[in-house]
């Protein structure tokens, strides 16, 4: 997982609405390093320039890209990122949607900062958990690709290991 300040999680907070951002910062102050961004186009480049655990992204803001599509281009793009929804839209349908597409979750506004804090809490678990399954996998198949080709005379004969070895 990517640390930021005093090894915490990074969180980009996408909402065109400057209280929502402060109480949110507010919540996960202490917890995350925290970011923010106003618009869709703007959370795509921070994400492009920063390392990201987190984004807490709202469905509907200015601009020609809505949360739906931020959402999708993150996916698409293979970034490793957990996304919650934090709208006033509340709706089964953008729900639906949004879990479908691969939101980590979604919280409506007005929201409970309790209840924001643990989404966020476990959201950053799964991608700590997400980052170590991948990381623990690229080792293995290390590990048994050397185990497999590279410990045998022959290969040590061929990398210079065993000078002279026989198989």
């Amino acid at each position: 997982m990517t640390q930021g300040i005093k090894n915490q999680p990074v969180v980009l907070i996408v909402d065109d609405d400057p209280k929502i951002v402060e109480a949110i910062r507010l919540v996960l102050e202490g917890r995350f390093t925290v970011w923010s961004a106003e618009s869709g186009e703007e959370a795509l480049r921070t994400v492009n320039q920063k390392k990201i655990d987190l984004l807490l992204l709202d469905i509907h803001m200015p601009g020609g890209m809505n949360g739906i599509e931020v959402l999708k281009r993150i996916k698409d793009s293979g970034e490793n990122i957990s996304v919650v929804i934090v709208t006033a839209v509340n709706t089964i349908k953008a729900a639906v949607e949004a879990m479908r597409l691969g939101a980590f979750d979604y919280v409506s506004k007005p929201f409970d900062p309790e209840e924001l804090l643990v989404v966020a809490e476990k959201a950053a678990q799964n991608q700590r958990l997400v980052q170590e399954v991948a990381y623990l996998r690229s080792e293995q198949a290390t590990v048994f690709f050397q185990n497999m080709i590279g410990a045998s005379k022959v290969m040590k004969t061929v990398c210079g290991g065993e000078a002279g070895a026989s198989e």
